[in-house]
């Protein structure tokens, strides 16, 4: 016993350092969770050398029992069976509270974070492990399984933070908008967890601990070895802050982080406020212009230094096009919109010559039919006007294609570095950002966004808000 007893401290101190030599072996065993992965062989390993230990210990135990029963007096054979027994009882009690409290540890970091989140339709070992971490508790052994357990602080950090996020699943838009998390969009594990329809049925009803761990998805998640070592790798106590308050401690004084979307009524307020001798003719194209654009601009800011420009692209490009029909060949809207109805077919190589008319292939010049039959029954030319005036189709179409590759070489050559001249007051590549109290960004363009907003982006001051 006195052995064994030796052999389950020897098994309990060297059980970590063992256990990487048996994880290539459930590797093998084709074992992807990495939870899985980081108990089993720390079980496996004080196991074995437990075993090794008992089966030491009961040799040395047949050989002395041995020599006292067949080499020894009676008198000293019934000493040593009276000591062994007396002493077997202390070990043993020392035994039992050894493994009571192991397992109770055991049970007590297994637990921490599958009761946060236990539900009444836990089941199987899910809910007798939810019953004995809630009995470890209330008997006031948990105190003592903490105190000894061996998992980092950042396990339980992370088990808050999910059963956090567990109970408050709004709280989903606040990890997309924490700093270090902006760029988790690109990573193609998140994208895919996001499009799986199953996970956020579960997400959104609060499904219990075994739902989740079924879910394909989710068993995804915790085979990436690399993307559970990225996400530990931030301040969670940070990360926690701010899904609490909404404000992160750590990058509070950076107030340029985030998402941005540009607001067209903001921007056109202040250009009418602050712009000296502002014509109705300017002011009509701004509102042309920047409604054109209005949600379809995003600008994200990351900690690194870096801002990223994402707009609609063919909605913006669109309305850029209708915008230099109308001041180049003076043609009215409903005739810019027609021209640029036709966007699609002469992008894809038809010249959006339909039907041999060179106006886009429309009978009605630009008009509905009802129109078109009214102009038609009072001896009028229908549609005369819309056809004679504007460009051709064929010059229309150069110009498309022109606009286009400006467009596309102005976003795929669009690279915005930011930094920090004073409080609220940033530069963004040449251009000036300020940071107002409600949460506007202002940023004086200087011809930063010209080449694919034309008269929006020449030198006028855009105002984004701050998307949350």
């Amino acid at each position: 016993m006195l052995v064994s007893l030796v052999g389950f401290f020897v098994a309990l101190l060297s059980a970590s350092s063992l256990a990487p030599m048996l994880t290539p072996l459930f590797v093998k065993m084709e074992y992807s969770n990495l939870m899985a992965l980081k108990v089993l062989p720390l079980i496996t390993a004080f196991l074995v050398v437990s075993l090794i230990f008992s089966i030491i210990g009961f040799l040395v135990h047949w050989k002395v029992f041995a020599r006292i029963r067949f080499s020894m007096d009676e008198v000293t054979r019934l000493r040593w069976t009276r000591m062994n027994q007396h002493c077997g009882a202390v070990m043993g009690l020392f035994m039992a509270a050894g493994y009571t409290i192991l397992i109770g540890m055991m049970t007590y970091v297994a637990g921490y974070a599958s009761t946060q989140v236990a539900s009444s339709s836990d089941e199987g070992w899910i809910a007798r492990l939810n019953a004995v971490a809630g009995g470890l508790e209330g008997s006031g052994m948990a105190r003592i399984a903490r105190s000894i357990a061996t998992a980092s602080e950042t396990f339980y950090q992370a088990s808050d933070l999910l059963a956090l996020a567990h109970d408050n699943p709004l709280l989903e838009v606040r990890f997309r908008n924490y700093p270090p998390f902006l760029k988790l969009g690109e990573d193609k594990l998140v994208q895919d967890l996001a499009a799986d329809d199953a996970f956020n049925t579960l997400w959104t009803s609060q499904a219990s601990l075994g739902e989740f761990l079924q879910n394909p998805a989710c068993q995804q998640v915790m085979a990436d070895q690399g993307f559970i070592d990225r996400m530990l790798s931030h301040d969670l106590e940070d990360l926690g802050a701010y899904l609490r308050s909404g404000e992160s401690p750590k990058f509070k004084d950076e107030s340029i982080l985030g998402r941005w979307e540009f607001d067209a009524n903001a921007t056109i307020n202040h250009f009418m406020r602050n712009t000296v001798g502002v014509t109705g003719k300017q002011i009509r194209q701004l509102k042309e212009v920047a409604y054109g654009t209005d949600g379809g601009l995003t600008m994200v800011a990351y900690p690194d230094g870096a801002a990223s420009v994402s707009a609609d692209a063919k909605r913006i490009f669109k309305n850029r096009i209708k915008q230099e029909i109308k001041q180049r060949y003076g043609t009215d809207a409903a005739s810019a919109e027609l021209y640029v109805s036709q966007l699609d077919s002469i992008l894809d190589g038809d010249g959006g010559n339909q039907g041999g008319n060179d106006g886009y292939g429309d009978p009605y010049g630009g008009m509905n039919q009802a129109e078109y039959d009214m102009q038609q029954r009072y001896g009028l030319n229908p549609g005369a006007t819309a056809q004679q005036q504007g460009p051709s189709a064929s010059q229309v179409a150069d110009m498309i294609k022109e606009s286009q590759k400006q467009f596309e070489d102005f976003f795929s050559g669009l690279n915005i570095q930011w930094k920090r001249v004073g409080r609220g007051r940033y530069e963004a590549s040449g251009s000036q950002v300020t940071i107002k109290k409600d949460y506007r960004l202002m940023l004086e363009s200087d011809g930063l966004f010209k080449a694919a907003f034309g008269a929006l982006g020449d030198g006028n001051t855009l105002i984004f808000k701050r998307v949350w």
